[in-house]
């Protein structure tokens, strides 16, 4: 599979994501990996919309996109887009192999600890993250391409 980029972030398809990651990595398809949004048509209406013109914006759960990565490579330049930990750690479950993963932005819900400006975990998803690195993915934070890039260790 061509992907160039993996990223996590609870809004997913947003200007920050669309201005500068998309553009600077000549993004051409994005894929959000999410089961509950893989089943809201509402939702992936709202997400196409934000995406450029002639980007390919596909929606898959988990395990669909782990079973559709083994059996069809692709050749665009792709991006994964999820919006939890959880949701990435499962790929790797499931045998997707994931070299870099960048965190983008999680929401303080008040029960949280800011760990950047832009990224904020309890203790469950900081256990979920540390799975992902300890599963041999490189985990940073990085909200734009012009920021520079907090390892997951240094900022937990």
């Amino acid at each position: 599979m061509a992907v160039e980029f993996a990223r996590i972030d609870d809004r997913l398809l947003h200007g920050q994501v669309v201005t500068t990651w998309i553009k600077t990595l000549h993004i051409e398809q994005c894929i959000v990996v999410n089961a509950a949004i893989a089943d809201d048509t509402l939702q992936q209406k709202l997400l196409e919309m934000a995406a450029p013109d002639g980007m390919r914006v596909v929606f898959f759960s988990p395990e669909k996109f782990a079973q559709v990565a083994a059996e069809n490579p692709i050749n665009r330049r792709t991006m994964l887009l999820f919006n939890d930990p959880r949701d990435v750690l499962r790929i790797i479950e499931l045998g997707y192999t994931l070299g870099d993963l960048n965190i983008g932005g999680m929401k303080n819900n008040g029960k949280k600890r800011q760990i950047t400006r832009a990224v904020a975990v309890d203790d469950d998803d900081a256990a979920v993250l540390r799975a992902i690195a300890d599963a041999g993915v490189s985990v940073s934070i990085q909200m734009v391409p012009s920021d520079s890039a907090v390892s997951l260790e240094k900022a937990l």
